[in-house]
Parts: structure tokens; C-alpha cells; sequence
């Protein structure tokens, strides 16, 4: 079943925001904080962020060897639950020392919430697979 245009929206949204960094633009990191919650909970490998603190922690960490970053999500799994999906794709970085990470495969799982008319996340847990080199 395909992913309703609402959803399928807000995750390209998400993803362009997230390849978006403070060398391009000045308020990155707050425009990607501004897709969740203010009490969302985001799980990346086994750190878990919380709140707009945590979250804002984790994405000025994220960009602070990488220059750029690419997400091309593969694919929109909507469960059973309304606003419950699974997204999984492939990234690759440019990093601050010239070298590159290319065919990081990923998938996600998230829980969206309606607030004010617009989708935002509740909960976010994020699985990375680094290629073998």
C-alpha cells in the first residue's frame, strides 16, 4: 500500500532538511529540530536523544566531521497503526577531511503526530549499516 501524500510529503521534507547542513544554511539545525516534538525521542544505534535539547545535541554532533550529506529513501512501509511507518534508503557523506563515506544503507521507524495541521515526529529510531571496505 502506498504511502498517503501527506506522509510521503513530510518524509521528503524530512530528508531533504536532514542533507542540509550549517555551512548552507544557518538555521539547519533548527529546521530539522522543528520536525518533532518537543518531547519526541530519537534513537540512533544504541544513544537515545530527548527533547529539543537532545536532538538539536545530536545534529550539531552529526555535522561536525561531515561537510555533506545525501539520503535517497528507497522506500515508505506504513503499518497498521495510523501515522507508523518504516522507511529504509541509502546515504552517503562528504567528509570534512576530503574523503567520503558512499552506500550507507539505513531504515527508520516513525511515529508521526498531527500538531497545528502539520505532521510532526514523536519518535524516531534509525538502524544504519556502514559498507564493508
Amino acid at each position: 500500500m502506498p504511502a498517503p501524500p501527506a506522509i510521503q510529503a513530510f518524509v521528503d521534507k524530512l530528508y531533504a532538511v536532514s542533507d542540509v547542513g550549517p555551512d548552507a544554511k544557518a538555521s539547519s539545525h533548527d529546521d530539522y529540530a522543528d520536525l518533532f516534538t518537543p518531547d519526541a525521542v530519537l534513537i540512533m544505534g544504541q544513544n537515545t536523544f530527548e527533547y529539543r535539547a537532545g536532538i538539536l545535541a545530536f545534529r550539531e554532533a552529526g555535522w561536525t566531521k561531515v561537510a555533506t550529506r545525501k539520503h535517497v529513501c528507497r522506500g515508505i512501509f506504513v503499518t497498521d497503526k495510523p501515522n507508523e511507518i518504516m522507511t529504509y534508503g541509502d546515504l552517503d557523506y562528504g567528509n570534512r577531511d576530503g574523503s567520503s563515506t558512499l552506500g550507507v544503507s539505513w531504515s527508520g521507524r516513525l511515529q508521526l503526530v498531527e500538531v497545528g495541521g502539520e505532521l510532526k515526529i514523536a519518535f524516531y529510531q534509525v538502524w544504519i549499516t556502514l559498507p564493508k571496505n
